[in-house]
């Protein structure tokens, strides 16, 4: 069985291409490395969910096991089973040892990630007109900073909302690191404008090298980076910042024939830790959680 991105083919076409009968429940992977994607259940049959090439539905997700767990009908409802796996397989957050039957809007946790949600065919049908679809930000169609190449602040804040929403509807964590460079000024002071540049400039990729594919990364304003990190709890915020600070303490900045050393203030908010009510807030404890790292005597990391 394959995943899908696209809109489902009609029910003639379906029938004629595999003889499974379908059902009108669909199985939609909200967050992960196969998210955005979703497949009809069969009414007869087993699908397997796992790391193996050979699974129904192969999800390279780290957490997982080659045969995590699967999927079936049994008296005209759906039931998942955890196939003895490493992590187990969790239904609304609750562990199943054995079979359980699954209904409408039911949450499945699988491995270090993976979220699925059960949910009814219908709702894919118009699926751009509805928040149930667990659909992509398209990064081509955001602006970028001219001198960095990073996500500009407009496109940041697009992210950010993106993964606000994702993240309420999935009930999963995000996080976002603010990272200012320490006494920028005197930088740009002692080098000038083209060595504060290249100082920005390899920030971003030393930035860059460091996040994942699905983060989001930001050249906020002037010293000021952002970084989104969808699926991320507190503690995976917290040590990658400590990354990020640690490594650009580390790094020689190159202009000319001058090696500039700088340090970074590091800001963390997670959410739903911090009980934000909107997007906009994460901003806001990230800022406050950079200006205390600051206070504290910058080159450090501190949590809202």
């Amino acid at each position: 069985m394959t995943l899908v991105t696209e809109k489902p083919e009609s029910e003639e076409k379906k029938t004629n291409a595999n003889p499974l009968a379908r059902s009108s429940t669909t199985i939609a992977v909200m967050t992960g490395p196969n998210k955005g994607q979703y497949f009809e259940m069969p009414t007869t049959g087993i699908v397997t969910l796992g790391r193996a090439a050979n699974s129904s539905v192969q999800i390279l997700d780290k957490g997982m096991s080659r045969s995590h767990a699967s999927l079936f009908y049994k008296d005209g409802k759906v039931h998942v089973e955890d196939l003895q796996s490493t992590n187990g397989t969790y239904v609304n957050k609750k562990k199943f040892p054995k079979p359980v039957a699954l209904k409408h809007g039911d949450k499945i946790f699988l491995g270090a990630s993976t979220l699925l949600m059960v949910v009814e065919k219908e709702e894919f049908e118009n699926k751009e007109e509805n928040e149930i679809s667990a659909s992509s930000i398209n990064l081509d169609k955001l602006t970028r900073d001219p001198l960095t190449k990073l996500l500009d602040n407009q496109s940041c804040l697009k992210c950010l909302k993106h993964t606000y929403r994702d993240s309420k509807q999935a009930d999963s964590p995000f996080c976002m690191l603010m990272i200012k460079i320490d006494d920028f000024d005197q930088v740009k002071d002692s080098f000038g404008t083209m060595g504060s540049d290249q100082v920005l400039i390899q920030i971003a990729d030393i930035l860059t090298k460091l996040s994942r594919d699905q983060d989001f990364v930001c050249h906020f304003s002037k010293e000021v980076f952002l970084i989104v990190c969808p699926e991320s709890d507190a503690f995976t915020g917290i040590d990658f910042a400590e990354q990020i600070r640690a490594t650009i303490e580390d790094s020689a900045f190159l202009y000319k024939a001058y090696q500039i050393r700088v340090t970074a203030s590091v800001g963390i908010s997670n959410y739903p830790e911090n009980g934000m009510q909107s997007e906009t807030q994460i901003v806001e404890f990230a800022h406050n959680a950079m200006h205390h790292a600051e206070k504290s005597g910058k080159n450090s990391a501190s949590m809202a």
